[in-house]
Parts: C-alpha cells; structure tokens; sequence
C-alpha cells in the first residue's frame, strides 16, 4: 500500500484514502457475515437438538407403555421370552438412531389431484367362499357433496381374517383414493420404516419392500391416501406425508395434545388419526385446552386446515375413532361397540350405536376406505376387514 508523502498530488492522495476506506469497509463487512453465520449455526444446532430431544422423549413414553400392554404382545406363554427381547433391542436401536439422525431439510410442494371415480362394488379381495368378492353397498354420496341417504352406519357385517401379524400394535393400509393401486401398507407402532406389499399375495406370504419416510412415526393413525402416507411425526404436534414426491411435508397443529401420555386414543397409543373417506381428508385429535375431540377437514393441494371442528365429545371415554360418509364414530373404552357419532358435515351428533366386537384385548386400528366401502381393522395382532353396512 502506498504511503502519503509531500510530493503526492491531490488527487493521488484522495485515490489512496478512498482505498483504505472501501477496505476497511470490506472488512466490517466480513466481520458482520461472519457473525451472522454464526448465529445461524447456533440457532439450526439448537433447533436439532429440541427436535432429538422430543424424539427421544417419544421412545421413552412408548417403553413405558410397552409393560401395560405387555400380555398382548404374544400368542402363547412360550412366546414371551423371545419377543421381550426382540422388542427392547430395537428399541435401544431406535434410541441410537434418533441421537445421530442428521437435520433432514423440509420440501415444499402441493399434492396431485387424483380423478375420483365412482366407488366399486367389489372389494377386491377374494371371498369366504372363492367369490370374486364381497358387494359393496349401494347409494352412493349425493352429487352436491353431502352425504347420501344410506350413510350412516347400521352395522358391521361379514368380518374376515386377513393375516396374522407380528406385532400388537400397527397399521395396514391400502391407498383410499387411487382405484388401480393393490398394494398394502404395513406401519408398526413406531419407527421410520413403512413396509410395502405389491398385492394380497405378497401381503399373506410377508414379501416386502422397506420405505424409509424419513421420520419417526407415532401411533397406529396413518393413512395412505392419493399417493401419499400421512403420518404424526413423533415428539412433535405435526404431521407429515412422503412417498410419490419422495419429499417430508409438514403441517403443524397448534393446541393440540401430542406428547406426555394424552393420548387421543389410548388404546392404541395414538395422539393423532388421520382419516379419508367420501368427502376427502380428515385429521382427529385432542384440543390442549378442554382435551375434547377436535376434527378438521384438510386441504390436500395446499396441505392445509381447511376446516376445524369441535365434538365436545371428552377424549377420556374414545378408545379408537374412524369417519366415514361424512360422519365420525368413537368406539367406548373397551373398544366393543361404537356409543357415539358426530355429523362433520352438519355439525352435530347423531343418534347411531352399534356392536364392534366382543373380543377385550388391543384393537390398535380401525380405518375406514371410501374406495371398496370396508373397514380395515388390527384386532390383537390379527388385521380383518369388515363390510361397513349402511342405513
């Protein structure tokens, strides 16, 4: 750099401080964005480490729930050493994974509108008796978009096993919306890994191929739905979907109950449900404020609260909860008959109660398919189907 001297002109001067001065100007300047990039790093670790901490709570709420239900967990007394076992390391596993999981960035995008045609009256699944299937009800929803004479439920008619499963706690699905889509979906209580079946075939003789949807999940309320698994993102009030655009979506529920034991559905361990059926999707949950049961109706294009409804119905007397045609049905707490309903659509209860099961062990899941009309159920590790019999 140069130095000032006597015989330096005006204009040689002004030249040589206007130089230091742009670099002591650049100087600041990097100083500031260093700064600044520093306060981002320490801001993105401590959002990591809120997130693992809430993950990590998750596994701890769910080992401590595993001993309840402990006599659930096996078929015969022989059983019972070597699932104890099996269960509590991968457990352990998921701790470890939970405490080195990298931040995982979030994309952004809408859902596909699928055509929706109309429903079936097959099932699609063969028969008790070697049938083509099961007829589905007649009457379908009302072209203006509220509910058809026939759909309140009168009962639950010819249930079928379909497959025993491993676990007591889960979830089996197939796609509500896409008409040509066979394959099943398997999620267990909690983990990161959704299991995908090509057909009933494969789903009956346990041949799959393993999804990673990035997260852990929570509970035994996912669906699948337009392409998409919409699932609760553990120690988090958020639920997420991935699989067609291979990117997580979030949407956060505010004032929601979604941690520490207050469970929606105690039953099954779940803070959140999701559910589909002829008028689109829906999200059930419990307020934080009154702890009653919340419903809202979700926009799929711009994933979104499209509509938010309370039942006033208490949490604490659900055991397991689904909605169809418009109307959302909570079973007691032993999970043996449906002793409340609520019309979303209208806007209050109505008068309908029937028999689920006779059965007290753990019903894990009950969803409800607008597609083939049935009621997809995990019943003491066993999965069945029922034809859903409306008025």
């Amino acid at each position: 750099m140069w130095i000032p001297t006597p015989s330096m002109t005006v204009l040689q001067r002004t030249l040589l401080y206007g130089s230091c001065v742009v670099a002591l100007l650049n100087s600041v300047g990097l100083l500031v964005l260093i700064v600044q990039q520093n306060q981002q790093r320490s801001q993105l670790e401590q959002t990591e480490s809120r997130l693992t901490k809430l993950e990590q709570s998750s596994v701890v709420e769910f080992l401590q729930e595993v001993p309840k239900g402990a006599a659930g967990l096996w078929g015969s007394p022989g059983e019972q050493p070597q699932y104890q076992y099996s269960r509590n390391k991968r457990s352990e596993e998921l701790e470890k994974e939970l405490q080195h999981e990298p931040h995982q960035e979030v994309g952004k995008g809408e859902l596909q509108q699928e055509a929706r045609q109309e429903l079936p009256g097959l099932d699609g699944l063969p028969g008790h008796n070697g049938t083509d299937g099961i007829p589905g009800p007649s009457g379908p929803p009302g072209a203006d978009g509220k509910r058809g004479k026939r759909c309140l439920i009168k009962s639950l008619i010819n249930p079928r096993g379909v497959a025993k499963m491993e676990n007591t706690f889960g979830a089996w699905m197939k796609d509500t919306a896409q008409l040509n889509d066979e394959r099943i979906w398997v999620a267990e209580h909690f983990s990161r890994l959704v299991k995908e079946y090509k057909s009933l075939a494969d789903f009956q003789g346990n041949s799959s191929d393993t999804v990673d949807v990035r997260k852990f999940y929570q509970g035994c309320g996912h669906a699948v739905h337009n392409g998409s698994f919409y699932y609760h993102i553990a120690g988090t009030p958020s639920i997420g979907y991935d699989f067609d655009t291979k990117k997580l979506h979030i949407l956060i529920i505010y004032d929601a109950l979604y941690h520490n034991l207050a469970y929606l559905l105690p039953n099954s361990k779940t803070y959140f449900k999701l559910a589909a059926d002829e008028n689109g999707l829906w999200l059930i949950f419990a307020s934080s404020a009154d702890e009653s049961i919340m419903v809202a109706q979700l926009n799929e294009k711009t994933f979104s609260i499209a509509s938010l409804i309370n039942t006033t119905y208490p949490r604490s007397k659900a055991g397991n909860a689904f909605i169809a045609c418009g109307v959302l049905y909570v079973t007691d707490n032993n999970d043996s008959r449906v002793t409340f309903a609520f019309d979303l659509l209208k806007g209050k209860a109505v008068n309908v109660t029937f028999d689920l099961r006779s059965t007290s062990g753990v019903l894990a899941m009950l969803s409800y398919s607008p597609k083939d009309r049935l009621l997809y159920v995990w019943d003491e590790s066993q999965v069945r189907l029922f034809v859903v019999h409306f008025i």
